[in-house]
């Protein structure tokens, strides 16, 4: 009995121990932070990865900064300073042209697919971060980079480096599928422009453009025709 008893005390004791030193959710968010602050991008992800289980808008914020500081973009407060200096007739298109996922050689097929899976990863996780500007950061991302990519894949004999022009892109802008774009406007605009105490909030120009195309017609097409078109030119008097 007394061996018995000791036992388990001294699995009692081993199993405090190894309680104590197990970490909080608070403790592990807060080392994602500080590496991500520290490490080469390269390692971001890795950054992130014992917060992968925690299901909280503090952990996926992390995770969506984790992506966009591995794909090279620093701080996602950079990248909102740049939605909130959006101005002139071009503002949205002058942001997605700047930002867009585009690691490796965007000739190959395999590289414009793997780029484009990371802005829906972008989208996806930053949408569960309750920050509307990073689902509008995230959702201009997408857009820039299925504009970016598809200009890439339109490209006649490219030589190797080439780089697709302005009008390139906007070419491949109003040519991206309406209805896909269609339903990330009215997700982006449910998430990040209504129920705003401030009409400014973090790319006001990107809201009111939203707001405008779901107002524009009853289909996700109508809609995503509409943002296109005015993401191309905020005034062409010619968009449906």
């Amino acid at each position: 009995m007394l061996k018995t008893a000791t036992q388990l005390t001294s699995l009692f004791i081993l199993s405090f121990i190894v309680m104590s030193c197990q970490k909080n959710e608070t403790d592990l968010l807060q080392e994602a932070q500080s590496c991500l602050n520290d490490a080469p991008a390269s390692e971001a992800r890795n950054c992130v990865s014992k917060i992968s289980s925690i299901d909280t808008p503090a952990s996926y914020k992390l995770r969506c900064a984790a992506i966009y500081i591995h794909e090279g973009y620093g701080a996602v407060s950079s990248l909102i300073s740049g939605l909130n200096d959006m101005s002139g007739n071009s503002g949205s298109f002058t942001f997605i042209n700047n930002f867009n996922f585009h690691s490796g050689d965007n000739l190959e097929p395999t590289v414009q697919a793997k780029n484009i899976a990371t802005a829906n990863e972008a989208v996806a996780t930053c949408a569960q971060t309750g920050s509307k500007a990073y689902v509008q950061v995230s959702s201009l991302f997408k857009i820039g980079t299925l504009a970016k990519m598809s200009a890439f894949g339109s490209l006649s004999s490219p030589a190797p480096g080439q780089q697709p022009t302005e009008a390139e892109i906007k070419t491949a802008l109003a040519g991206l599928n309406p209805d896909e774009i269609g339903e990330l406007a009215t997700v982006t605009y449910g998430l990040a422009c209504t129920n705003s105490l401030s009409a400014s909030d973090s790319a006001a120009k990107y809201c009111e453009q939203l707001s405008t195309s779901i107002n524009s017609g009853l289909s996700k097409a109508d809609i995503g025709a509409y943002l296109l078109c005015k993401i191309g030119d905020e005034n062409d008097p010619s968009c449906p």
